[in-house]
């Protein structure tokens, strides 16, 4: 059984308040300098109070051990109570020497960085908050002494006229704390059972994953603004005018979308939600849900919006996988009712098999569309740099525009690096039977082929691989930056295209977006 000490000991493990060595709120969460400062004091005011516990408790037992030793009437009975007296000394001791001690040690040492961060923060806001700040104590002061007076002069006119008001305002007084108190009084009951919740939500705590969803709920994704340019005035005269304009051109966009925290937030400044908002499950709290979001989730921050992006994406394609899985199962159903009349009509299928051709068109378009804002998210967020070139601008402004046409990629040279996306031809029509479905092209190739079988397929050019590829779906092989290729297959639309290696008889897709490709004369 553990003794209570080491009860204690390890029940304090999980109040930590700073996070361990290997987290970064410095960068992180550089924009959340007032939720940290109250996240911050409010841990080092529960471990103060937990420190005065444990020295409240130590004097206890102290007591209680120096009343049981001099009980020695009942010679049978002393060596227990002194054993148990010495006990209570053990805790003691162990209590002040493993908790105490190093509580004190930790208070100590997060008053000490709490305080220089906080001088250091006020120090640096000081300067740019003065002159605001100065304006609207003038402003306060005036509509404080405004409305003052206004109430005097009402005051004295309503008592000159009325002499009963006093009493009646005493009277108002008391009705309003007599029905305070019965108010009280009725969620006393409550206010204990909220104290057990929160007695049991104290011996659950972690600090690592509070860390983790403090950094999730207030990270903004945004970098840290740039410095200040430095302009050297003993050089000004060397400059033309051009050159000045260049240097104030540059000097602007560090201001122009700072708010009063200095970020690159919205125009408007929300109203702070409490931390423990962070707890809530309520979608309607959480940005990108509810009838007002974009359907591109720009008005997010980079790093909310990559996240919402891809949650979309895989909403999608579970979808994709659903449809497919149930037109497969239509396909078959025909195929049986073709082969035994007996068991119903081929055509009355056709409908269902139309209406799931036309779903899965739209999902695979809404893919397409998604995937591309999910790479204008990452773009944006990485800040990659723009390839030029004839063939490769060519191939990178297709792949652009076939985020926003999503049937027309078929006559076009390159589309969006995404998963293969089912296409539903005509010739897939239920007249035809349905035959091979491309739902998923590299899948649909997976086996593997014989050297004549490569050789009776001449390539129809050759193609250079703009991006590396790591090739981990099925069908599809890796490539690395830079490597030639033979090009066996055009792309048909779908964003892939099929290559061979030289330097061995190796096929496999990959995405359309990735190379750049040169025909052979015919």
């Amino acid at each position: 059984m553990p003794r209570v000490w080491e009860l204690d000991a390890r029940r304090l493990d999980h109040l930590a308040v700073f996070p361990s060595s290997t987290m970064s709120w410095g960068t992180e969460l550089w924009d959340q300098y007032d939720n940290l400062s109250l996240h911050t004091q409010k841990g080092i005011d529960f471990l103060e109070r937990y420190g005065h516990f444990i020295r409240d408790r130590c004097k206890i037992e102290t007591e209680y051990a120096a009343n049981l030793s001099p009980c020695r009437a009942f010679k049978l009975e002393l060596n227990e109570v002194n054993d148990q007296a010495g006990q209570r000394e053990v805790i003691a001791e162990n209590l002040t020497a493993n908790v105490l001690k190093e509580l004190n040690i930790l208070v100590k040492d997060f008053k000490e960085d709490r305080k220089k961060y906080l001088q250091e923060g006020a120090r640096l806001m000081s300067t740019l908050t003065a002159q605001i700040q100065s304006l609207e104590r003038a402003r306060k002061a005036y509509e404080k002494a405004f409305r003052e007076a206004e109430r005097a002069l009402e005051n004295y006119q309503r008592a000159d006229a009325d002499l009963n008001l006093s009493r009646a305002e005493v009277e108002k007084q008391r009705m309003n704390m007599t029905l305070k108190t019965q108010q009280k009084r009725a969620v006393a009951p409550i206010i204990s059972q909220c104290l057990e919740g929160i007695e049991k939500a104290a011996n659950e705590v972690n600090e690592k994953e509070d860390t983790l969803l403090v950094i999730e709920r207030f990270k903004s994704g945004f970098q840290p603004p740039g410095d200040f340019p430095f302009e050297d005035l003993s050089v000004a005269k060397s400059y033309d005018s051009n050159t000045q304009l260049s240097q104030t051109a540059t000097m602007q966009p560090i201001h122009n979308h700072l708010t009063v925290k200095g970020t690159v937030s919205g125009g408007k400044i929300k109203k702070r939600v409490g931390i423990f908002g962070i707890f809530s499950s309520n979608k309607n709290n959480v940005p990108g849900y509810g009838d007002g979001a974009k359907e591109d989730c720009s008005d997010l921050p980079p790093n909310q919006r990559k996240k919402r992006l891809q949650q979309r994406l895989d909403e999608i394609q579970a979808k994709i996988a659903q449809e497919t899985a149930a037109r497969d199962a239509l396909m078959k159903m025909k195929g049986v009712y073709e082969q035994n009349p007996a068991l119903g009509d081929p055509m009355s299928i056709e409908g269902q098999l139309n209406q799931s051709g036309q779903k899965l068109d739209k999902l695979g378009t809404e893919l397409i569309k998604f995937q591309g804002y999910l790479d204008d998210a990452i773009k944006t967020g990485v800040g990659l740099s723009s390839h030029s070139g004839g063939e490769e601008s060519l191939s990178r402004s297709a792949s652009d525009s076939s985020v926003g046409n999503a049937h027309a990629q078929a006559h076009k040279h390159t589309t969006s690096p995404s998963t293969p996306q089912p296409t539903h031809d005509s010739t897939n029509s239920p007249e035809s039977g349905l035959g091979a479905s491309r739902t998923s092209l590299p899948g649909s190739n997976a086996e593997e082929y014989d050297v004549d079988e490569l050789d009776a397929q001449p390539p129809l050019g050759t193609c250079r691989a703009l991006y590396p590829f790591d090739g981990t779906s099925e069908g599809s092989i890796p490539m690395y930056d830079g490597e030639e290729l033979y090009m066996i297959e055009l792309d048909q639309g779908d964003g892939w295209t099929r290559v061979r290696r030289m330097s061995n008889p190796v096929e496999g897709f990959v995405p359309t977006s990735y190379i750049e490709y040169q025909l052979f004369d015919t």
